[in-house]
């Protein structure tokens, strides 16, 4: 309803087209908050539909880049990939959809001026997509339940802000659906790196 008000912006003034804004964004987190049950729930009870097909995780790593619009373009981030096409039998939407989580709780959490990095990197055997920050760091006590459900919960009543709630956690499902492996490398003051491997397609 909020989106269909905005489309009559004419008829609006600033205050209430400002608040209609509000309702939309509060509105479209909830959907999210709710897909993000969903989706859980489903890949727990493996009953989350995979659309498998040889992809290049090269292409999954841009269209998840593109997805995210201009949210790195004033910040320090930047892209690596391999020079070679890297194939992987995966879902490429939800593999995106595991990219697009890491970054947007890189983007989310890390200071402006700090460096953000997502890699990307094969061998014979496997791929490697990487986020890495220079980021504050999470605290090693969090590190083992960093991909449980309502992990950020529990560390904000500790008073750390960490990035993750139910987003980490379909990562961690979805990845190992396919067969992977997922983690985090941390340390307290000196960045992040939230990585996950799949099985290269020969």
């Amino acid at each position: 309803m909020a989106q269909l008000m905005l489309q009559k912006r004419s008829a609006l003034n600033e205050s209430l087209e400002r608040d209609l804004h509000k309702v939309e964004h509060s509105a479209l987190i909830l959907t999210g908050m709710i897909n993000d049950v969903l989706d859980v729930t489903r890949l727990e009870e493996g009953n989350m539909p995979l659309e498998q097909d040889t992809v290049d995780i090269r292409r999954v790593a841009e269209t998840a880049v593109a997805s995210l619009g201009g949210l790195g373009h004033d910040r320090d981030f930047a892209v690596t990939l391999p020079p070679q096409e890297a194939p992987v039998r995966a879902d490429a939407d939800i593999i995106r959809r595991v990219i697009v989580n890491f970054l947007a709780n890189a983007f989310k959490y890390v200071p402006p001026e700090k460096e953000i990095r997502l890699a990307v990197s094969a061998d014979d055997e496997r791929v490697r997509v990487e986020v890495r920050d220079r980021g504050p760091g999470i605290p090693r006590e969090y590190h083992a339940g960093i991909f449980n459900k309502f992990a950020r919960s529990e560390a904000a009543a500790a008073g750390h802000k960490l990035s993750t709630g139910l987003g980490l956690t379909f990562c961690k499902l979805a990845v190992e659906a396919h067969g992977g492996r997922i983690g985090l490398e941390s340390e307290e003051g000196h960045g992040s790196t939230f990585w996950f491997e799949l099985p290269r397609t020969m």
